[in-house]
């Protein structure tokens, strides 16, 4: 993080978890995350999912990669033609089920393509 002086809104909950604003795609959608300090792995919620949400208006605050032109879904060659590559990691609490993507993320001064 060369150059970067100061990351703002950061706050620690009172569980102790990190939680921050970023910016996903282009145009820059905000997004409020946990931050996984134990994983590489950045999971967002997507207003694709059907049940991630107890409502509509709390899925209103997931990403929409429809929305994001430089949003790409990793595709593989499966027998039945290509798809998106599906991944699920088991973490101490549970499990997380996606898909492998590319898009834009920005944390405070540094955006990663």
């Amino acid at each position: 993080l060369n150059g970067v002086m100061q990351i703002d809104s950061l706050r620690v909950a009172r569980n102790h978890a990190l939680v921050a604003p970023i910016s996903v795609g282009n145009p820059e959608q905000q997004l409020t995350c946990l931050l996984d300090g134990s994983s590489a792995d950045l999971w967002l919620p997507s207003r694709r999912c059907d049940t991630c949400a107890q409502d509509q208006r709390e899925q209103s605050g997931f990403f929409n990669a429809e929305k994001s032109s430089t949003f790409t879904p990793l595709i593989i060659a499966t027998p039945f033609g290509p798809a998106p590559e599906a991944l699920r990691v088991v973490y101490g609490g549970g499990s997380v089920a996606g898909f492998l993507v590319n898009d834009t993320v920005s944390f405070g001064s540094v955006e990663v393509k």
